[in-house]
């Protein structure tokens, strides 16, 4: 247990030291594009840089106070026309949606058209100076001392003539004097804000070049690293049979690479010039709506015993249902869906926190990491949102992607650690070299067993072994089927525990289950118990396989009903020797079973022997042919009944209630008018039983029952189908017993009279998983039922 926590210790610790570089280097980076000291700012419509060298102390951002123009389209030469002053224009901030502006009792609309206005009074006018235009999601158009240096779409005062376009650019320019008039045209008819929703940043051409290849750089690189580990795990996912976490994991990376792609500067447009906002717009909803579903499924494989299994429904159904409204709305609902889409996420992250802290109570490998992931994504949220604005930050430019890029790349290697390392030297670990048996044999370093262990296996069973592996991990089940598969071992394989189950309903015909302790869509203690509903301990052995060796878990492992609990990684030797040992656990199981049957006919034998005979005698003098009647019904009987051999595990059912009737003629016989027989028996049920597991009861129900009354008394055989069961009843109104009573019969303490029950109730548990019941009332009767599931009917 100590040793568990310091691996996980060690492992978290590794994970947040990676994590706290990298952001650094993150950090350091976009500390490259802070100014150097606090920059003027408009005021009034007016930037005063008369004192700031663009050149020297750095760009300057135009967030401030820009003059406002609301349903007009203006140009220099009209607003010069107006006279030398600045203009009858409102002040108001700038970046901000136009929604949020109050002119004086009035408040623009979401769509509509307008026109910005800045002076900005310069140091220089002899250089050549740069304008970014960030993602302006509308119509614009930048006008420069009355001249147009840059366009986006097409600007109307119509909707049906405006063309919007998401086009970020830096253009150059020389200003024509060091009064620079700076005048933006902004029609917006499709988007839920309008306006000047981002900052413009002015600078000097060098340095806004430096700085647009910087940002093209690390955008490039984050981009390639993204696609790689996501085609990576692409392959991963059908090469290593189709792990769901693997396609998560491969998906959630491309969508942040085309996320990368469309977002802050839209490198897209480089790449494929001339992209419709149509599509724009799609794939920016896309990469944010398909990767919140994907997140929510990627750590519910990290973590399945956490996640409710219908909450989880719920939430991967509106992640559905949010991305096949890209397709089936129409782009000017778009806004509306992502308000929407907010809430969802909310919900998600509160989820997701409630998850995180279970499994952080819990000890779950990884969850510590995963919480302070979740921790620093929010931080980040919460910056880009402080950001926009205008509030101080750390930096200035938005770090939120920056964070998911990294959460993303580190996750590769805990991803790979839980699903794709296994390899047959880490995980089922067989010797280099030969070592030699008992008896001086060399064992196969692969097979792992010694001629005395495979002669032992020969002796448990003369056909082939059949061992199903139940497991998440594609890598340790396909080394598991390497190690164990040969003559002897038949080895099959599910990778959850519904599918499990269901393979187990159509085959019974299993000697040994190998289960690891997580599997997605159930817990494996939770596996445990539905299978000990219906198997009992001898009949399916189950060895848990784990890397946990933390004391409560194996506690609760062993109480929900494994036999075994192994430590991984496995050797061969140790996985072959717990085998062999749980298969002659099974033979001595079937043994005793099989002696039980042989003690139950010896038992039966003498004394029926002895009163059947002696009812004959009695009879051949006054009824000779009721005498030859009855001695051809004992014959029957003892035919059937030696025909039931030590090592017959199964009879047909016709044949069991074949010897019942045979039993109940002869006791007819002997006891006339005080027994009386019915039979409600479905003939049409064509099923193997357990030998010798009616007659006893019945024989029972005479002895003790009706015949212990003066006047006798009714039994009753019924055999049905009732509801994927086979349910047979045996019933009579004798004497009856006490409730205390009636439990004593199935328990070790039974006295000799009610050993063949016991035998019976021990034999069908074994076989089963459950054995009889019993309910009876003293003076009233007795009642044995026996049911039999269907998958067990062989």
């Amino acid at each position: 247990m100590v040793v568990q926590q310091k691996r996980s210790i060690a492992s978290s610790t590794y994970f947040m030291v990676i994590l706290f570089a990298v952001v650094l280097l993150v950090a350091a980076s976009a500390m490259k594009g802070r100014l150097k000291e606090p920059s003027p700012v408009p005021v009034e419509g007016l930037l005063q840089l008369e004192n700031w060298n663009l050149q020297r102390d750095g760009r300057v951002t135009l967030a401030g106070e820009w003059l406002f123009y609301w349903d007009e389209l203006l140009t220099s030469s009209r607003l010069h026309a107006s006279g030398p002053e600045l203009g009858t224009g409102a002040v108001v901030r700038v970046p901000q949606p136009w929604s949020h502006y109050n002119l004086n009792s009035l408040r623009p609309h979401h769509k509509g058209y307008a026109t910005f206005r800045l002076l900005v009074e310069l140091q220089t006018s002899a250089d050549v100076l740069a304008l970014k235009i960030p993602v302006l999601p509308t119509a614009y158009k930048v006008i420069a001392d009355g001249k147009v240096i840059a366009e986006g779409g097409k600007v109307s005062p119509s909707e049906a003539s405006s063309a919007p376009a998401y086009h970020p650019q830096t253009v150059y320019f020389k200003p024509q004097s060091t009064s620079l008039d700076l005048i933006v045209q902004i029609s917006n008819y499709t988007e839920r804000d309008g306006g000047m929703t981002e900052a413009l940043e002015l600078g000097s051409a060098d340095n806004m070049r430096m700085l647009r290849d910087q940002e093209l750089a690390g955008t490039m690189f984050f981009l390639g690293s993204a696609i790689i580990i996501s085609l990576y795990y692409f392959y991963t996912w059908i090469v290593y049979g189709f792990v769901p976490a693997a396609l998560y994991y491969s998906i959630l990376c491309m969508l942040a690479a085309i996320r990368m792609l469309v977002i802050d500067h839209m490198f897209i447009l480089q790449l494929v010039p001339g992209m419709s906002v149509d599509w724009l717009t799609f794939l920016d909803s896309l990469s944010l709506y398909g990767g919140i579903a994907i997140t929510i499924l990627f750590v519910h494989q990290l973590f399945p015993n956490e996640f409710n299994r219908s909450v989880m429904k719920v939430l991967a159904s509106a992640g559905i249902v949010f991305n096949l409204s890209l397709i089936a709305l129409p782009l000017h609902l778009y806004p509306v869906i992502r308000l929407a889409f907010y809430l969802y996420v909310l919900v998600i992250g509160g989820y997701l926190v409630y998850m995180l802290t279970h499994a952080i109570r819990n000890g779950r490998e990884g969850s510590v990491a995963r919480a302070a992931g979740l921790v620093l994504s929010v931080l980040a949220l919460l910056h880009d949102y402080l950001l926009t604005r205008d509030v101080a930050m750390l930096f200035n430019k938005p770090i939120l992607y920056y964070v998911i890029f990294l959460l993303i790349f580190l996750e590769t290697t805990d991803f790979s650690k839980r699903f794709l390392e296994p390899r047959l030297q880490a995980r089922i670990r067989s010797p280099a070299l030969p070592v030699q048996g008992a008896a001086g044999e060399t064992e196969d370093g692969l097979n792992g067993l010694t001629a005395d262990a495979a002669a032992r296996t020969d002796q448990v069973n003369g056909t082939t072994l059949h061992i199903l592996v139940v497991g998440e991990d594609c890598c340790s089940l396909r080394l598991i089927h390497e190690t164990l598969t040969n003559d002897r071992y038949k080895v099959s394989s599910v990778m959850d525990g519904e599918k499990a189950l269901d393979y187990m309903d159509q085959s019974r015909k299993l000697d040994v289950m190998l289960l690891n302790g997580s599997i997605p869509d159930m817990s494996g203690l939770e596996l445990v118990r539905r299978i000990r509903s219906n198997y009992s301990y001898a009949e399916l052995p189950i060895v848990m396989m784990s890397f946990k060796d933390d004391v409560t878990d194996i506690a609760e492992s062993f109480q929900a009903g494994v036999n075994d609990f192994l430590l991984k990684p496995l050797h061969a030797h140790e996985l072959h020797a717990r085998i062999d040992m749980f298969l002659e656990m099974k033979q001595l199981a079937e043994s005793a079973a099989t002696s039980e049957i042989a003690m139950l006919q010896a038992e039966i034998k003498p004394h029926f022997l002895y009163n059947t005979l002696n009812t004959a005698l009695t009879l051949t003098l006054e009824e000779p042919q009721k005498a030859h009647d009855l001695l051809l019904k004992l014959s029957s009987y003892l035919r059937n009944s030696f025909q039931m051999k030590d090592t017959s595990r199964f009879i047909g059912l016709s044949e069991e209630i074949e010897l019942v009737k045979s039993y109940l003629y002869i006791e007819k016989a002997r006891f006339g008018h005080r027994l009386h027989i019915e039979y409600d028996i479905d003939d049409s049920l064509d099923i193997t039983v357990p030998p010798l597991i009616i007659q006893p009861i019945m024989e029972n129900a005479v002895k003790h029952g009706v015949t212990q009354k003066q006047e006798g008394g009714k039994v009753r055989l019924t055999a049905r189908a009732d509801h994927g069961y086979l349910q047979i009843i045996v019933e009579d109104n004798g004497a009856g017993m006490t409730s205390e009573r009636a439990e004593s019969l199935l328990r070790q303490e039974a006295r000799p009279s009610g050993m063949a029950l016991m035998n019976i109730h021990q034999r069908l548990q074994l076989i089963y998983g459950h054995g009889l019941t019993i309910w009876s009332e003293p003076g009233k009767g007795t009642k044995v039922e026996i049911r039999i599931p269907e998958q067990g009917m062989e």
